[in-house]
């Protein structure tokens, strides 16, 4: 059946049925259902949100410019752009020894973009829901066949209101970190992996007033920003912004023992003589979780795709997810596209989504994790090692931030490290970690054609992981935060 016109969807069975259905206005929805659109789909985009809260977050609000210049869109500018900035100076934890490496970086009004990519979407022929909580998948025969939605405003005072059910041949979860839809699929339909908290950081920051000079603060020539490793599995940031106002956040990881994100921030603050009590804005995003992981092994699946945080595609060193789902996004609605056209929306048929995502970014974000598994589970005495010795130098450092593939060879870098006495432990860690990582990007990029290779492959990285993660003596904790949608106390 043909639809009459692209801002239509078709009527099956007396119920009308979208093309592609979105779950979720983020970055990585909003560019899946604009490039959806423009490839000829009738879409739908579903938000809890109201539309001038698209966009609105409480984050660092910052990200690598290249991700405008591939797409083919501006840069912020105007009212959209705080700053720009070319260098990252990252300090060990007991702040001796500092490393400065280029680092493009665009600080941006996430709401004011997050409302030019809605316009770009609407421009498309996207339709919007707003103010409806998507419930979970609608299942049959094995496909994704729609979602379940109840429409917030007709709530009453106990969270009862009024429910439907939307239909597509094609349903996206972009909802971000709860993935409401991806995580409601049984297994026989998507593989997934279990949530570890050790794979989640509690986001946090606070806009303080610049009232005066440290080493701790970046000087007003300083074009970049300050990042301070050892905090909790995590790390703390500053950067400088327009009108003597300071960013401070951190990333917490979610793990036993560990804080809540509020204390090291205000900590952090008033031992630092340049920052003062005035603060413009607090808070974390909506959810404060955010994943800290390569992705899910298993992207595409009959009449699904999960994109963004709703498939763990963040940049695994720093937590960055805007710039990646904006990129997950652009191939997803090329596949979605393609597979509605030919009327064939299986698993097979969406695969290349899966294998597009694996072999690019995908393979150089999964060697980050390695990096990431390593950073969090060693000693801040050891961290401080690593930039004292250059092993965390310079090149590294551009290339965690950077998206460029990450390589300490065995040259200068690991020769020096062997005439370091005592430390030996710590070389064997590294060396087995960057081998790890080197394993995690071929396999990646030999991600297999066809969802009959997944098994296999799933296999062999599950096994990487686990690997590393015994060699390293870190554990996990599986939690459910969807449970409940889980608020964590900051």
């Amino acid at each position: 059946m043909e639809c009459a016109g692209n801002n239509d969807c078709c009527c099956e069975e007396g119920r009308l049925v979208y093309d592609v259905i979105v779950v979720g206005g983020g970055s990585a929805g909003l560019w899946t259902a604009k490039t959806a659109a423009e490839n000829g789909c009738k879409v739908l985009l579903v938000d809890k949100r109201a539309a001038d809260d698209i966009g609105k977050k409480i984050s660092y609000d910052s990200t690598p410019p290249y991700v405008f210049e591939q797409l083919g869109i501006p840069l912020p500018s105007g009212k959209e752009l705080d700053d720009t900035g070319d260098v990252l100076t990252l300090v060990s934890p007991n702040k001796k020894h500092r490393v400065e490496a280029p680092v493009p970086n665009v600080l941006f009004s996430r709401r004011l973009v997050g409302q030019r990519l809605a316009g770009y979407a609407a421009d498309a022929g996207v339709k919007f829901m707003y103010r409806a909580q998507v419930l979970g998948p609608v299942i049959e025969d094995g496909y994704v066949v729609g979602v379940r939605v109840k429409h917030l405003d007709s709530c009453d005072a106990d969270g009862r209101g009024d429910e439907e059910e939307l239909r597509a041949r094609v349903v996206v979860d972009a909802s971000g970190f709860y993935a409401v839809i991806r995580r409601n699929l049984p297994r026989e339909i998507l593989v997934q992996d279990p949530q570890y908290g050790e794979d989640v950081v509690l986001g946090y920051r606070e806009v303080r007033r610049i009232v005066g000079e440290s080493s701790d603060c970046p000087p007003p020539e300083y074009r970049g920003y300050y990042d301070y490793l050892g905090y909790h599995g995590g790390y703390l940031w500053i950067v400088r912004e327009e009108n003597n106002w300071a960013n401070i956040g951190i990333g917490v990881q979610d793990c036993p023992g560990n804080p809540g994100p509020v204390k090291p921030v205000q900590d952090f603050a008033a031992d630092n003589p340049a920052i003062g009590p005035e603060c413009m804005a607090r808070g974390s995003g909506d959810p404060m979780y955010i994943p800290l992981r390569s992705c899910q092994p298993q992207l595409a699946a009959n009449g699904f795709m999960a994109v963004g945080d709703a498939a763990c595609q963040v940049r695994p060193s720093t937590g960055y997810g805007w710039h990646t789902g904006l990129l997950a996004g652009d191939i997803a609605g090329e596949v979605a596209a393609r597979a509605v056209k030919k009327q064939d929306v299986s698993r097979e048929a969406l695969w290349e989504y899966d294998v597009q995502w694996k072999r690019g970014l995908g393979a150089i974000l999964a060697s980050f994790d390695a990096i990431r598994i390593m950073c969090q589970s060693i000693s801040n005495d050891e961290l401080d090692i690593l930039l004292a010795r250059g092993i965390l130098g310079s090149e590294q450092i551009e290339a965690l931030w950077n998206d460029k593939p990450f390589e300490v060879g065995a040259g200068k870098q690991i020769s020096s490290f062997f005439s370091a006495i005592g430390h030996a432990g710590l070389l064997l860690k590294v060396k087995f970690v960057i081998d790890s990582a080197d394993r995690l990007y071929k396999l990646f990029s030999e991600a297999p054609d066809s969802p009959e290779g997944l098994e296999r492959w799933n296999s062999e990285r599950t096994g990487i992981f686990t690997e590393l993660r015994s060699k390293l003596g870190a554990t996990v904790h599986e939690k459910d935060y969807l449970g409940g949608m889980e608020k964590h106390e900051l």
